[in-house]
Formats: C-alpha cells, sequence, structure tokens
C-alpha cells in the first residue's frame, strides 16, 4: 500500500481573505479558484501541499470553532528555515502568536499562531540533523 499526503482543507466565511492570508504571512502560492457543488475554492501551495480554503457549499450551515485544544484535529505545523523571522513578521501584522518561540527538549524551536478562521498553526525550526 502507497500513502501520500494529498491535502488540507480549510473552510473559510471569506475564501480570498484566508488565502491572501496564507500567502502573506506564509509564502503560499496561489494556484486557481474553482467552483465545486456552489462552493467557491481557493486553491493555494502551501509548503509544498495543496490547501484548499472553500466557503461553505449552497446549504451549508457551519458552527465557529474555538481556537482551545479540542479532539479531533488539534494544529497542523509548518517547518520554517528562520523562524524568527517568520514570527517577527507575524507580529508586525499583528497575528495573534499563541506560543511564543520556545527550544523543544529536542533541541527544534517551535511557536504557535492564530491563523484565520480559528486555525492554529505550530511553527517549527528543525536544529540541523534532525529527521523530520
Amino acid at each position: 500500500m502507497s500513502v501520500s499526503f494529498g491535502h488540507v482543507h480549510v473552510k473559510s466565511p471569506n475564501p480570498h481573505e484566508t488565502a491572501a492570508w496564507y500567502i502573506e504571512m506564509l509564502d503560499a502560492e496561489y494556484v486557481e479558484e474553482i467552483d465545486v457543488d456552489g462552493a467557491l475554492f481557493v486553491r493555494i501551495r502551501l509548503g509544498g501541499v495543496m490547501c484548499n480554503v472553500s466557503s461553505p457549499a449552497p446549504g451549508q450551515h457551519l458552527n465557529d470553532s474555538s481556537i482551545d485544544l479540542r479532539y479531533g484535529l488539534e494544529h497542523f505545523g509548518l517547518r520554517v528555515d528562520d523562524i524568527e523571522v517568520v514570527i517577527a513578521k507575524m507580529k508586525q501584522a499583528g497575528v495573534p502568536i499563541l506560543q511564543d518561540i520556545k527550544k523543544t527538549t529536542s533541541g527544534n524551536r517551535i511557536a504557535f499562531v492564530h491563523g484565520p478562521d480559528n486555525v492554529m498553526i505550530e511553527l517549527s525550526q528543525y536544529h540541523a540533523g534532525f529527521k523530520s
């Protein structure tokens, strides 16, 4: 059996605005916009992975979620080459920093930010020699 990562899907009340945030803050690449059963999908490539940012489909009613810890998908992690630069950029833009940069017991450096639509994002800068 062969398994590979396909995509991440984020629902948003404003897919253009959310996709623009990932493009501006994390250097995501715009791919395309498509209609899927009446929902707008703005497709971006984030860290080499396809990310679909979509509006609800007609008739879908979504609840606002909380950024708090919960069961299910807690956060997604992105590897960065200079965590200081990324966090400084986000602080300057007013992005809420949930946990500032800290060194882990493995020697890596991580931080957590509050992304659009209550998505928690972990940023990780791995030390040389760390096997991810």
